[in-house]
Parts: C-alpha cells; sequence; structure tokens
C-alpha cells in the first residue's frame, strides 16, 4: 500500500529487478512506461534506481511528432528533479500522457 502518491516504492523494486534480470553482457535494455506525466514516477524512479544499480538511461528512438520532445522538469511541487533520458508524450500533442526511458546496467 502506498504511503502517498509520491510513493515510488513498488515501481523501484519492478524495475530494479528487470534490470537485474537482463544481461549486460548481450546489451540487454528495460524500458520503462509509465501512462504519466508524473516525474515523480518517471524522473524520480529513473535516478534513483539507475544511481544504485551503476545504470544508465537513454532516450528512445522513437517517431514522434517533431513538437514532442523531452523536457527537463527542473523542480515540480517544491522538489528538485534531475534531468533523466527520456521521452515525455503530452495529454495535448497524443492522445494521452506518457514517459519512456531506456535503462541498461553496467555490471
Amino acid at each position: 500500500q502506498p504511503k502517498s502518491v509520491h510513493d515510488t516504492t513498488l515501481q523501484q523494486q519492478i524495475l530494479t529487478n528487470a534490470l537485474k534480470i537482463v544481461s549486460p553482457d548481450d546489451s540487454g535494455l528495460v524500458s520503462y512506461s509509465t501512462c504519466s506525466v508524473n516525474p515523480f514516477i518517471n524522473e524520480f524512479v529513473v535516478n534513483q534506481v539507475t544511481s544504485q544499480l551503476n545504470a544508465t538511461s537513454f532516450t528512445p528512438d522513437i517517431d514522434v511528432d517533431e513538437r514532442i520532445f523531452y523536457y527537463p522538469v527542473g523542480e515540480f511541487k517544491g522538489h528538485q528533479i534531475p534531468s533523466t533520458a527520456g521521452v515525455r508524450l503530452y495529454p495535448h500533442t497524443a492522445d494521452d500522457g506518457f514517459f519512456v526511458s531506456l535503462l541498461q546496467t553496467h555490471r
């Protein structure tokens, strides 16, 4: 049960487990994708997991409208949010809000 709307423990556990399963020897990548534009669920989770696991995030090479590109969030609701490689699709430019980032471990 989440403690608050900003409790990302479950998302971090799922992403951590996925990255531990893929083999860096096989160029294993994990796609972290949400149907949210909330930086706590997106950038915060990616940054926490990449720093804990010695992993890197990449912007996926997807064909999107030229008006849709990644904006670093900076500050959100009084919290500093570090930049993360990824693509954010906003509801006014796509059917819904989404975030996608690719991650790879370096074990």
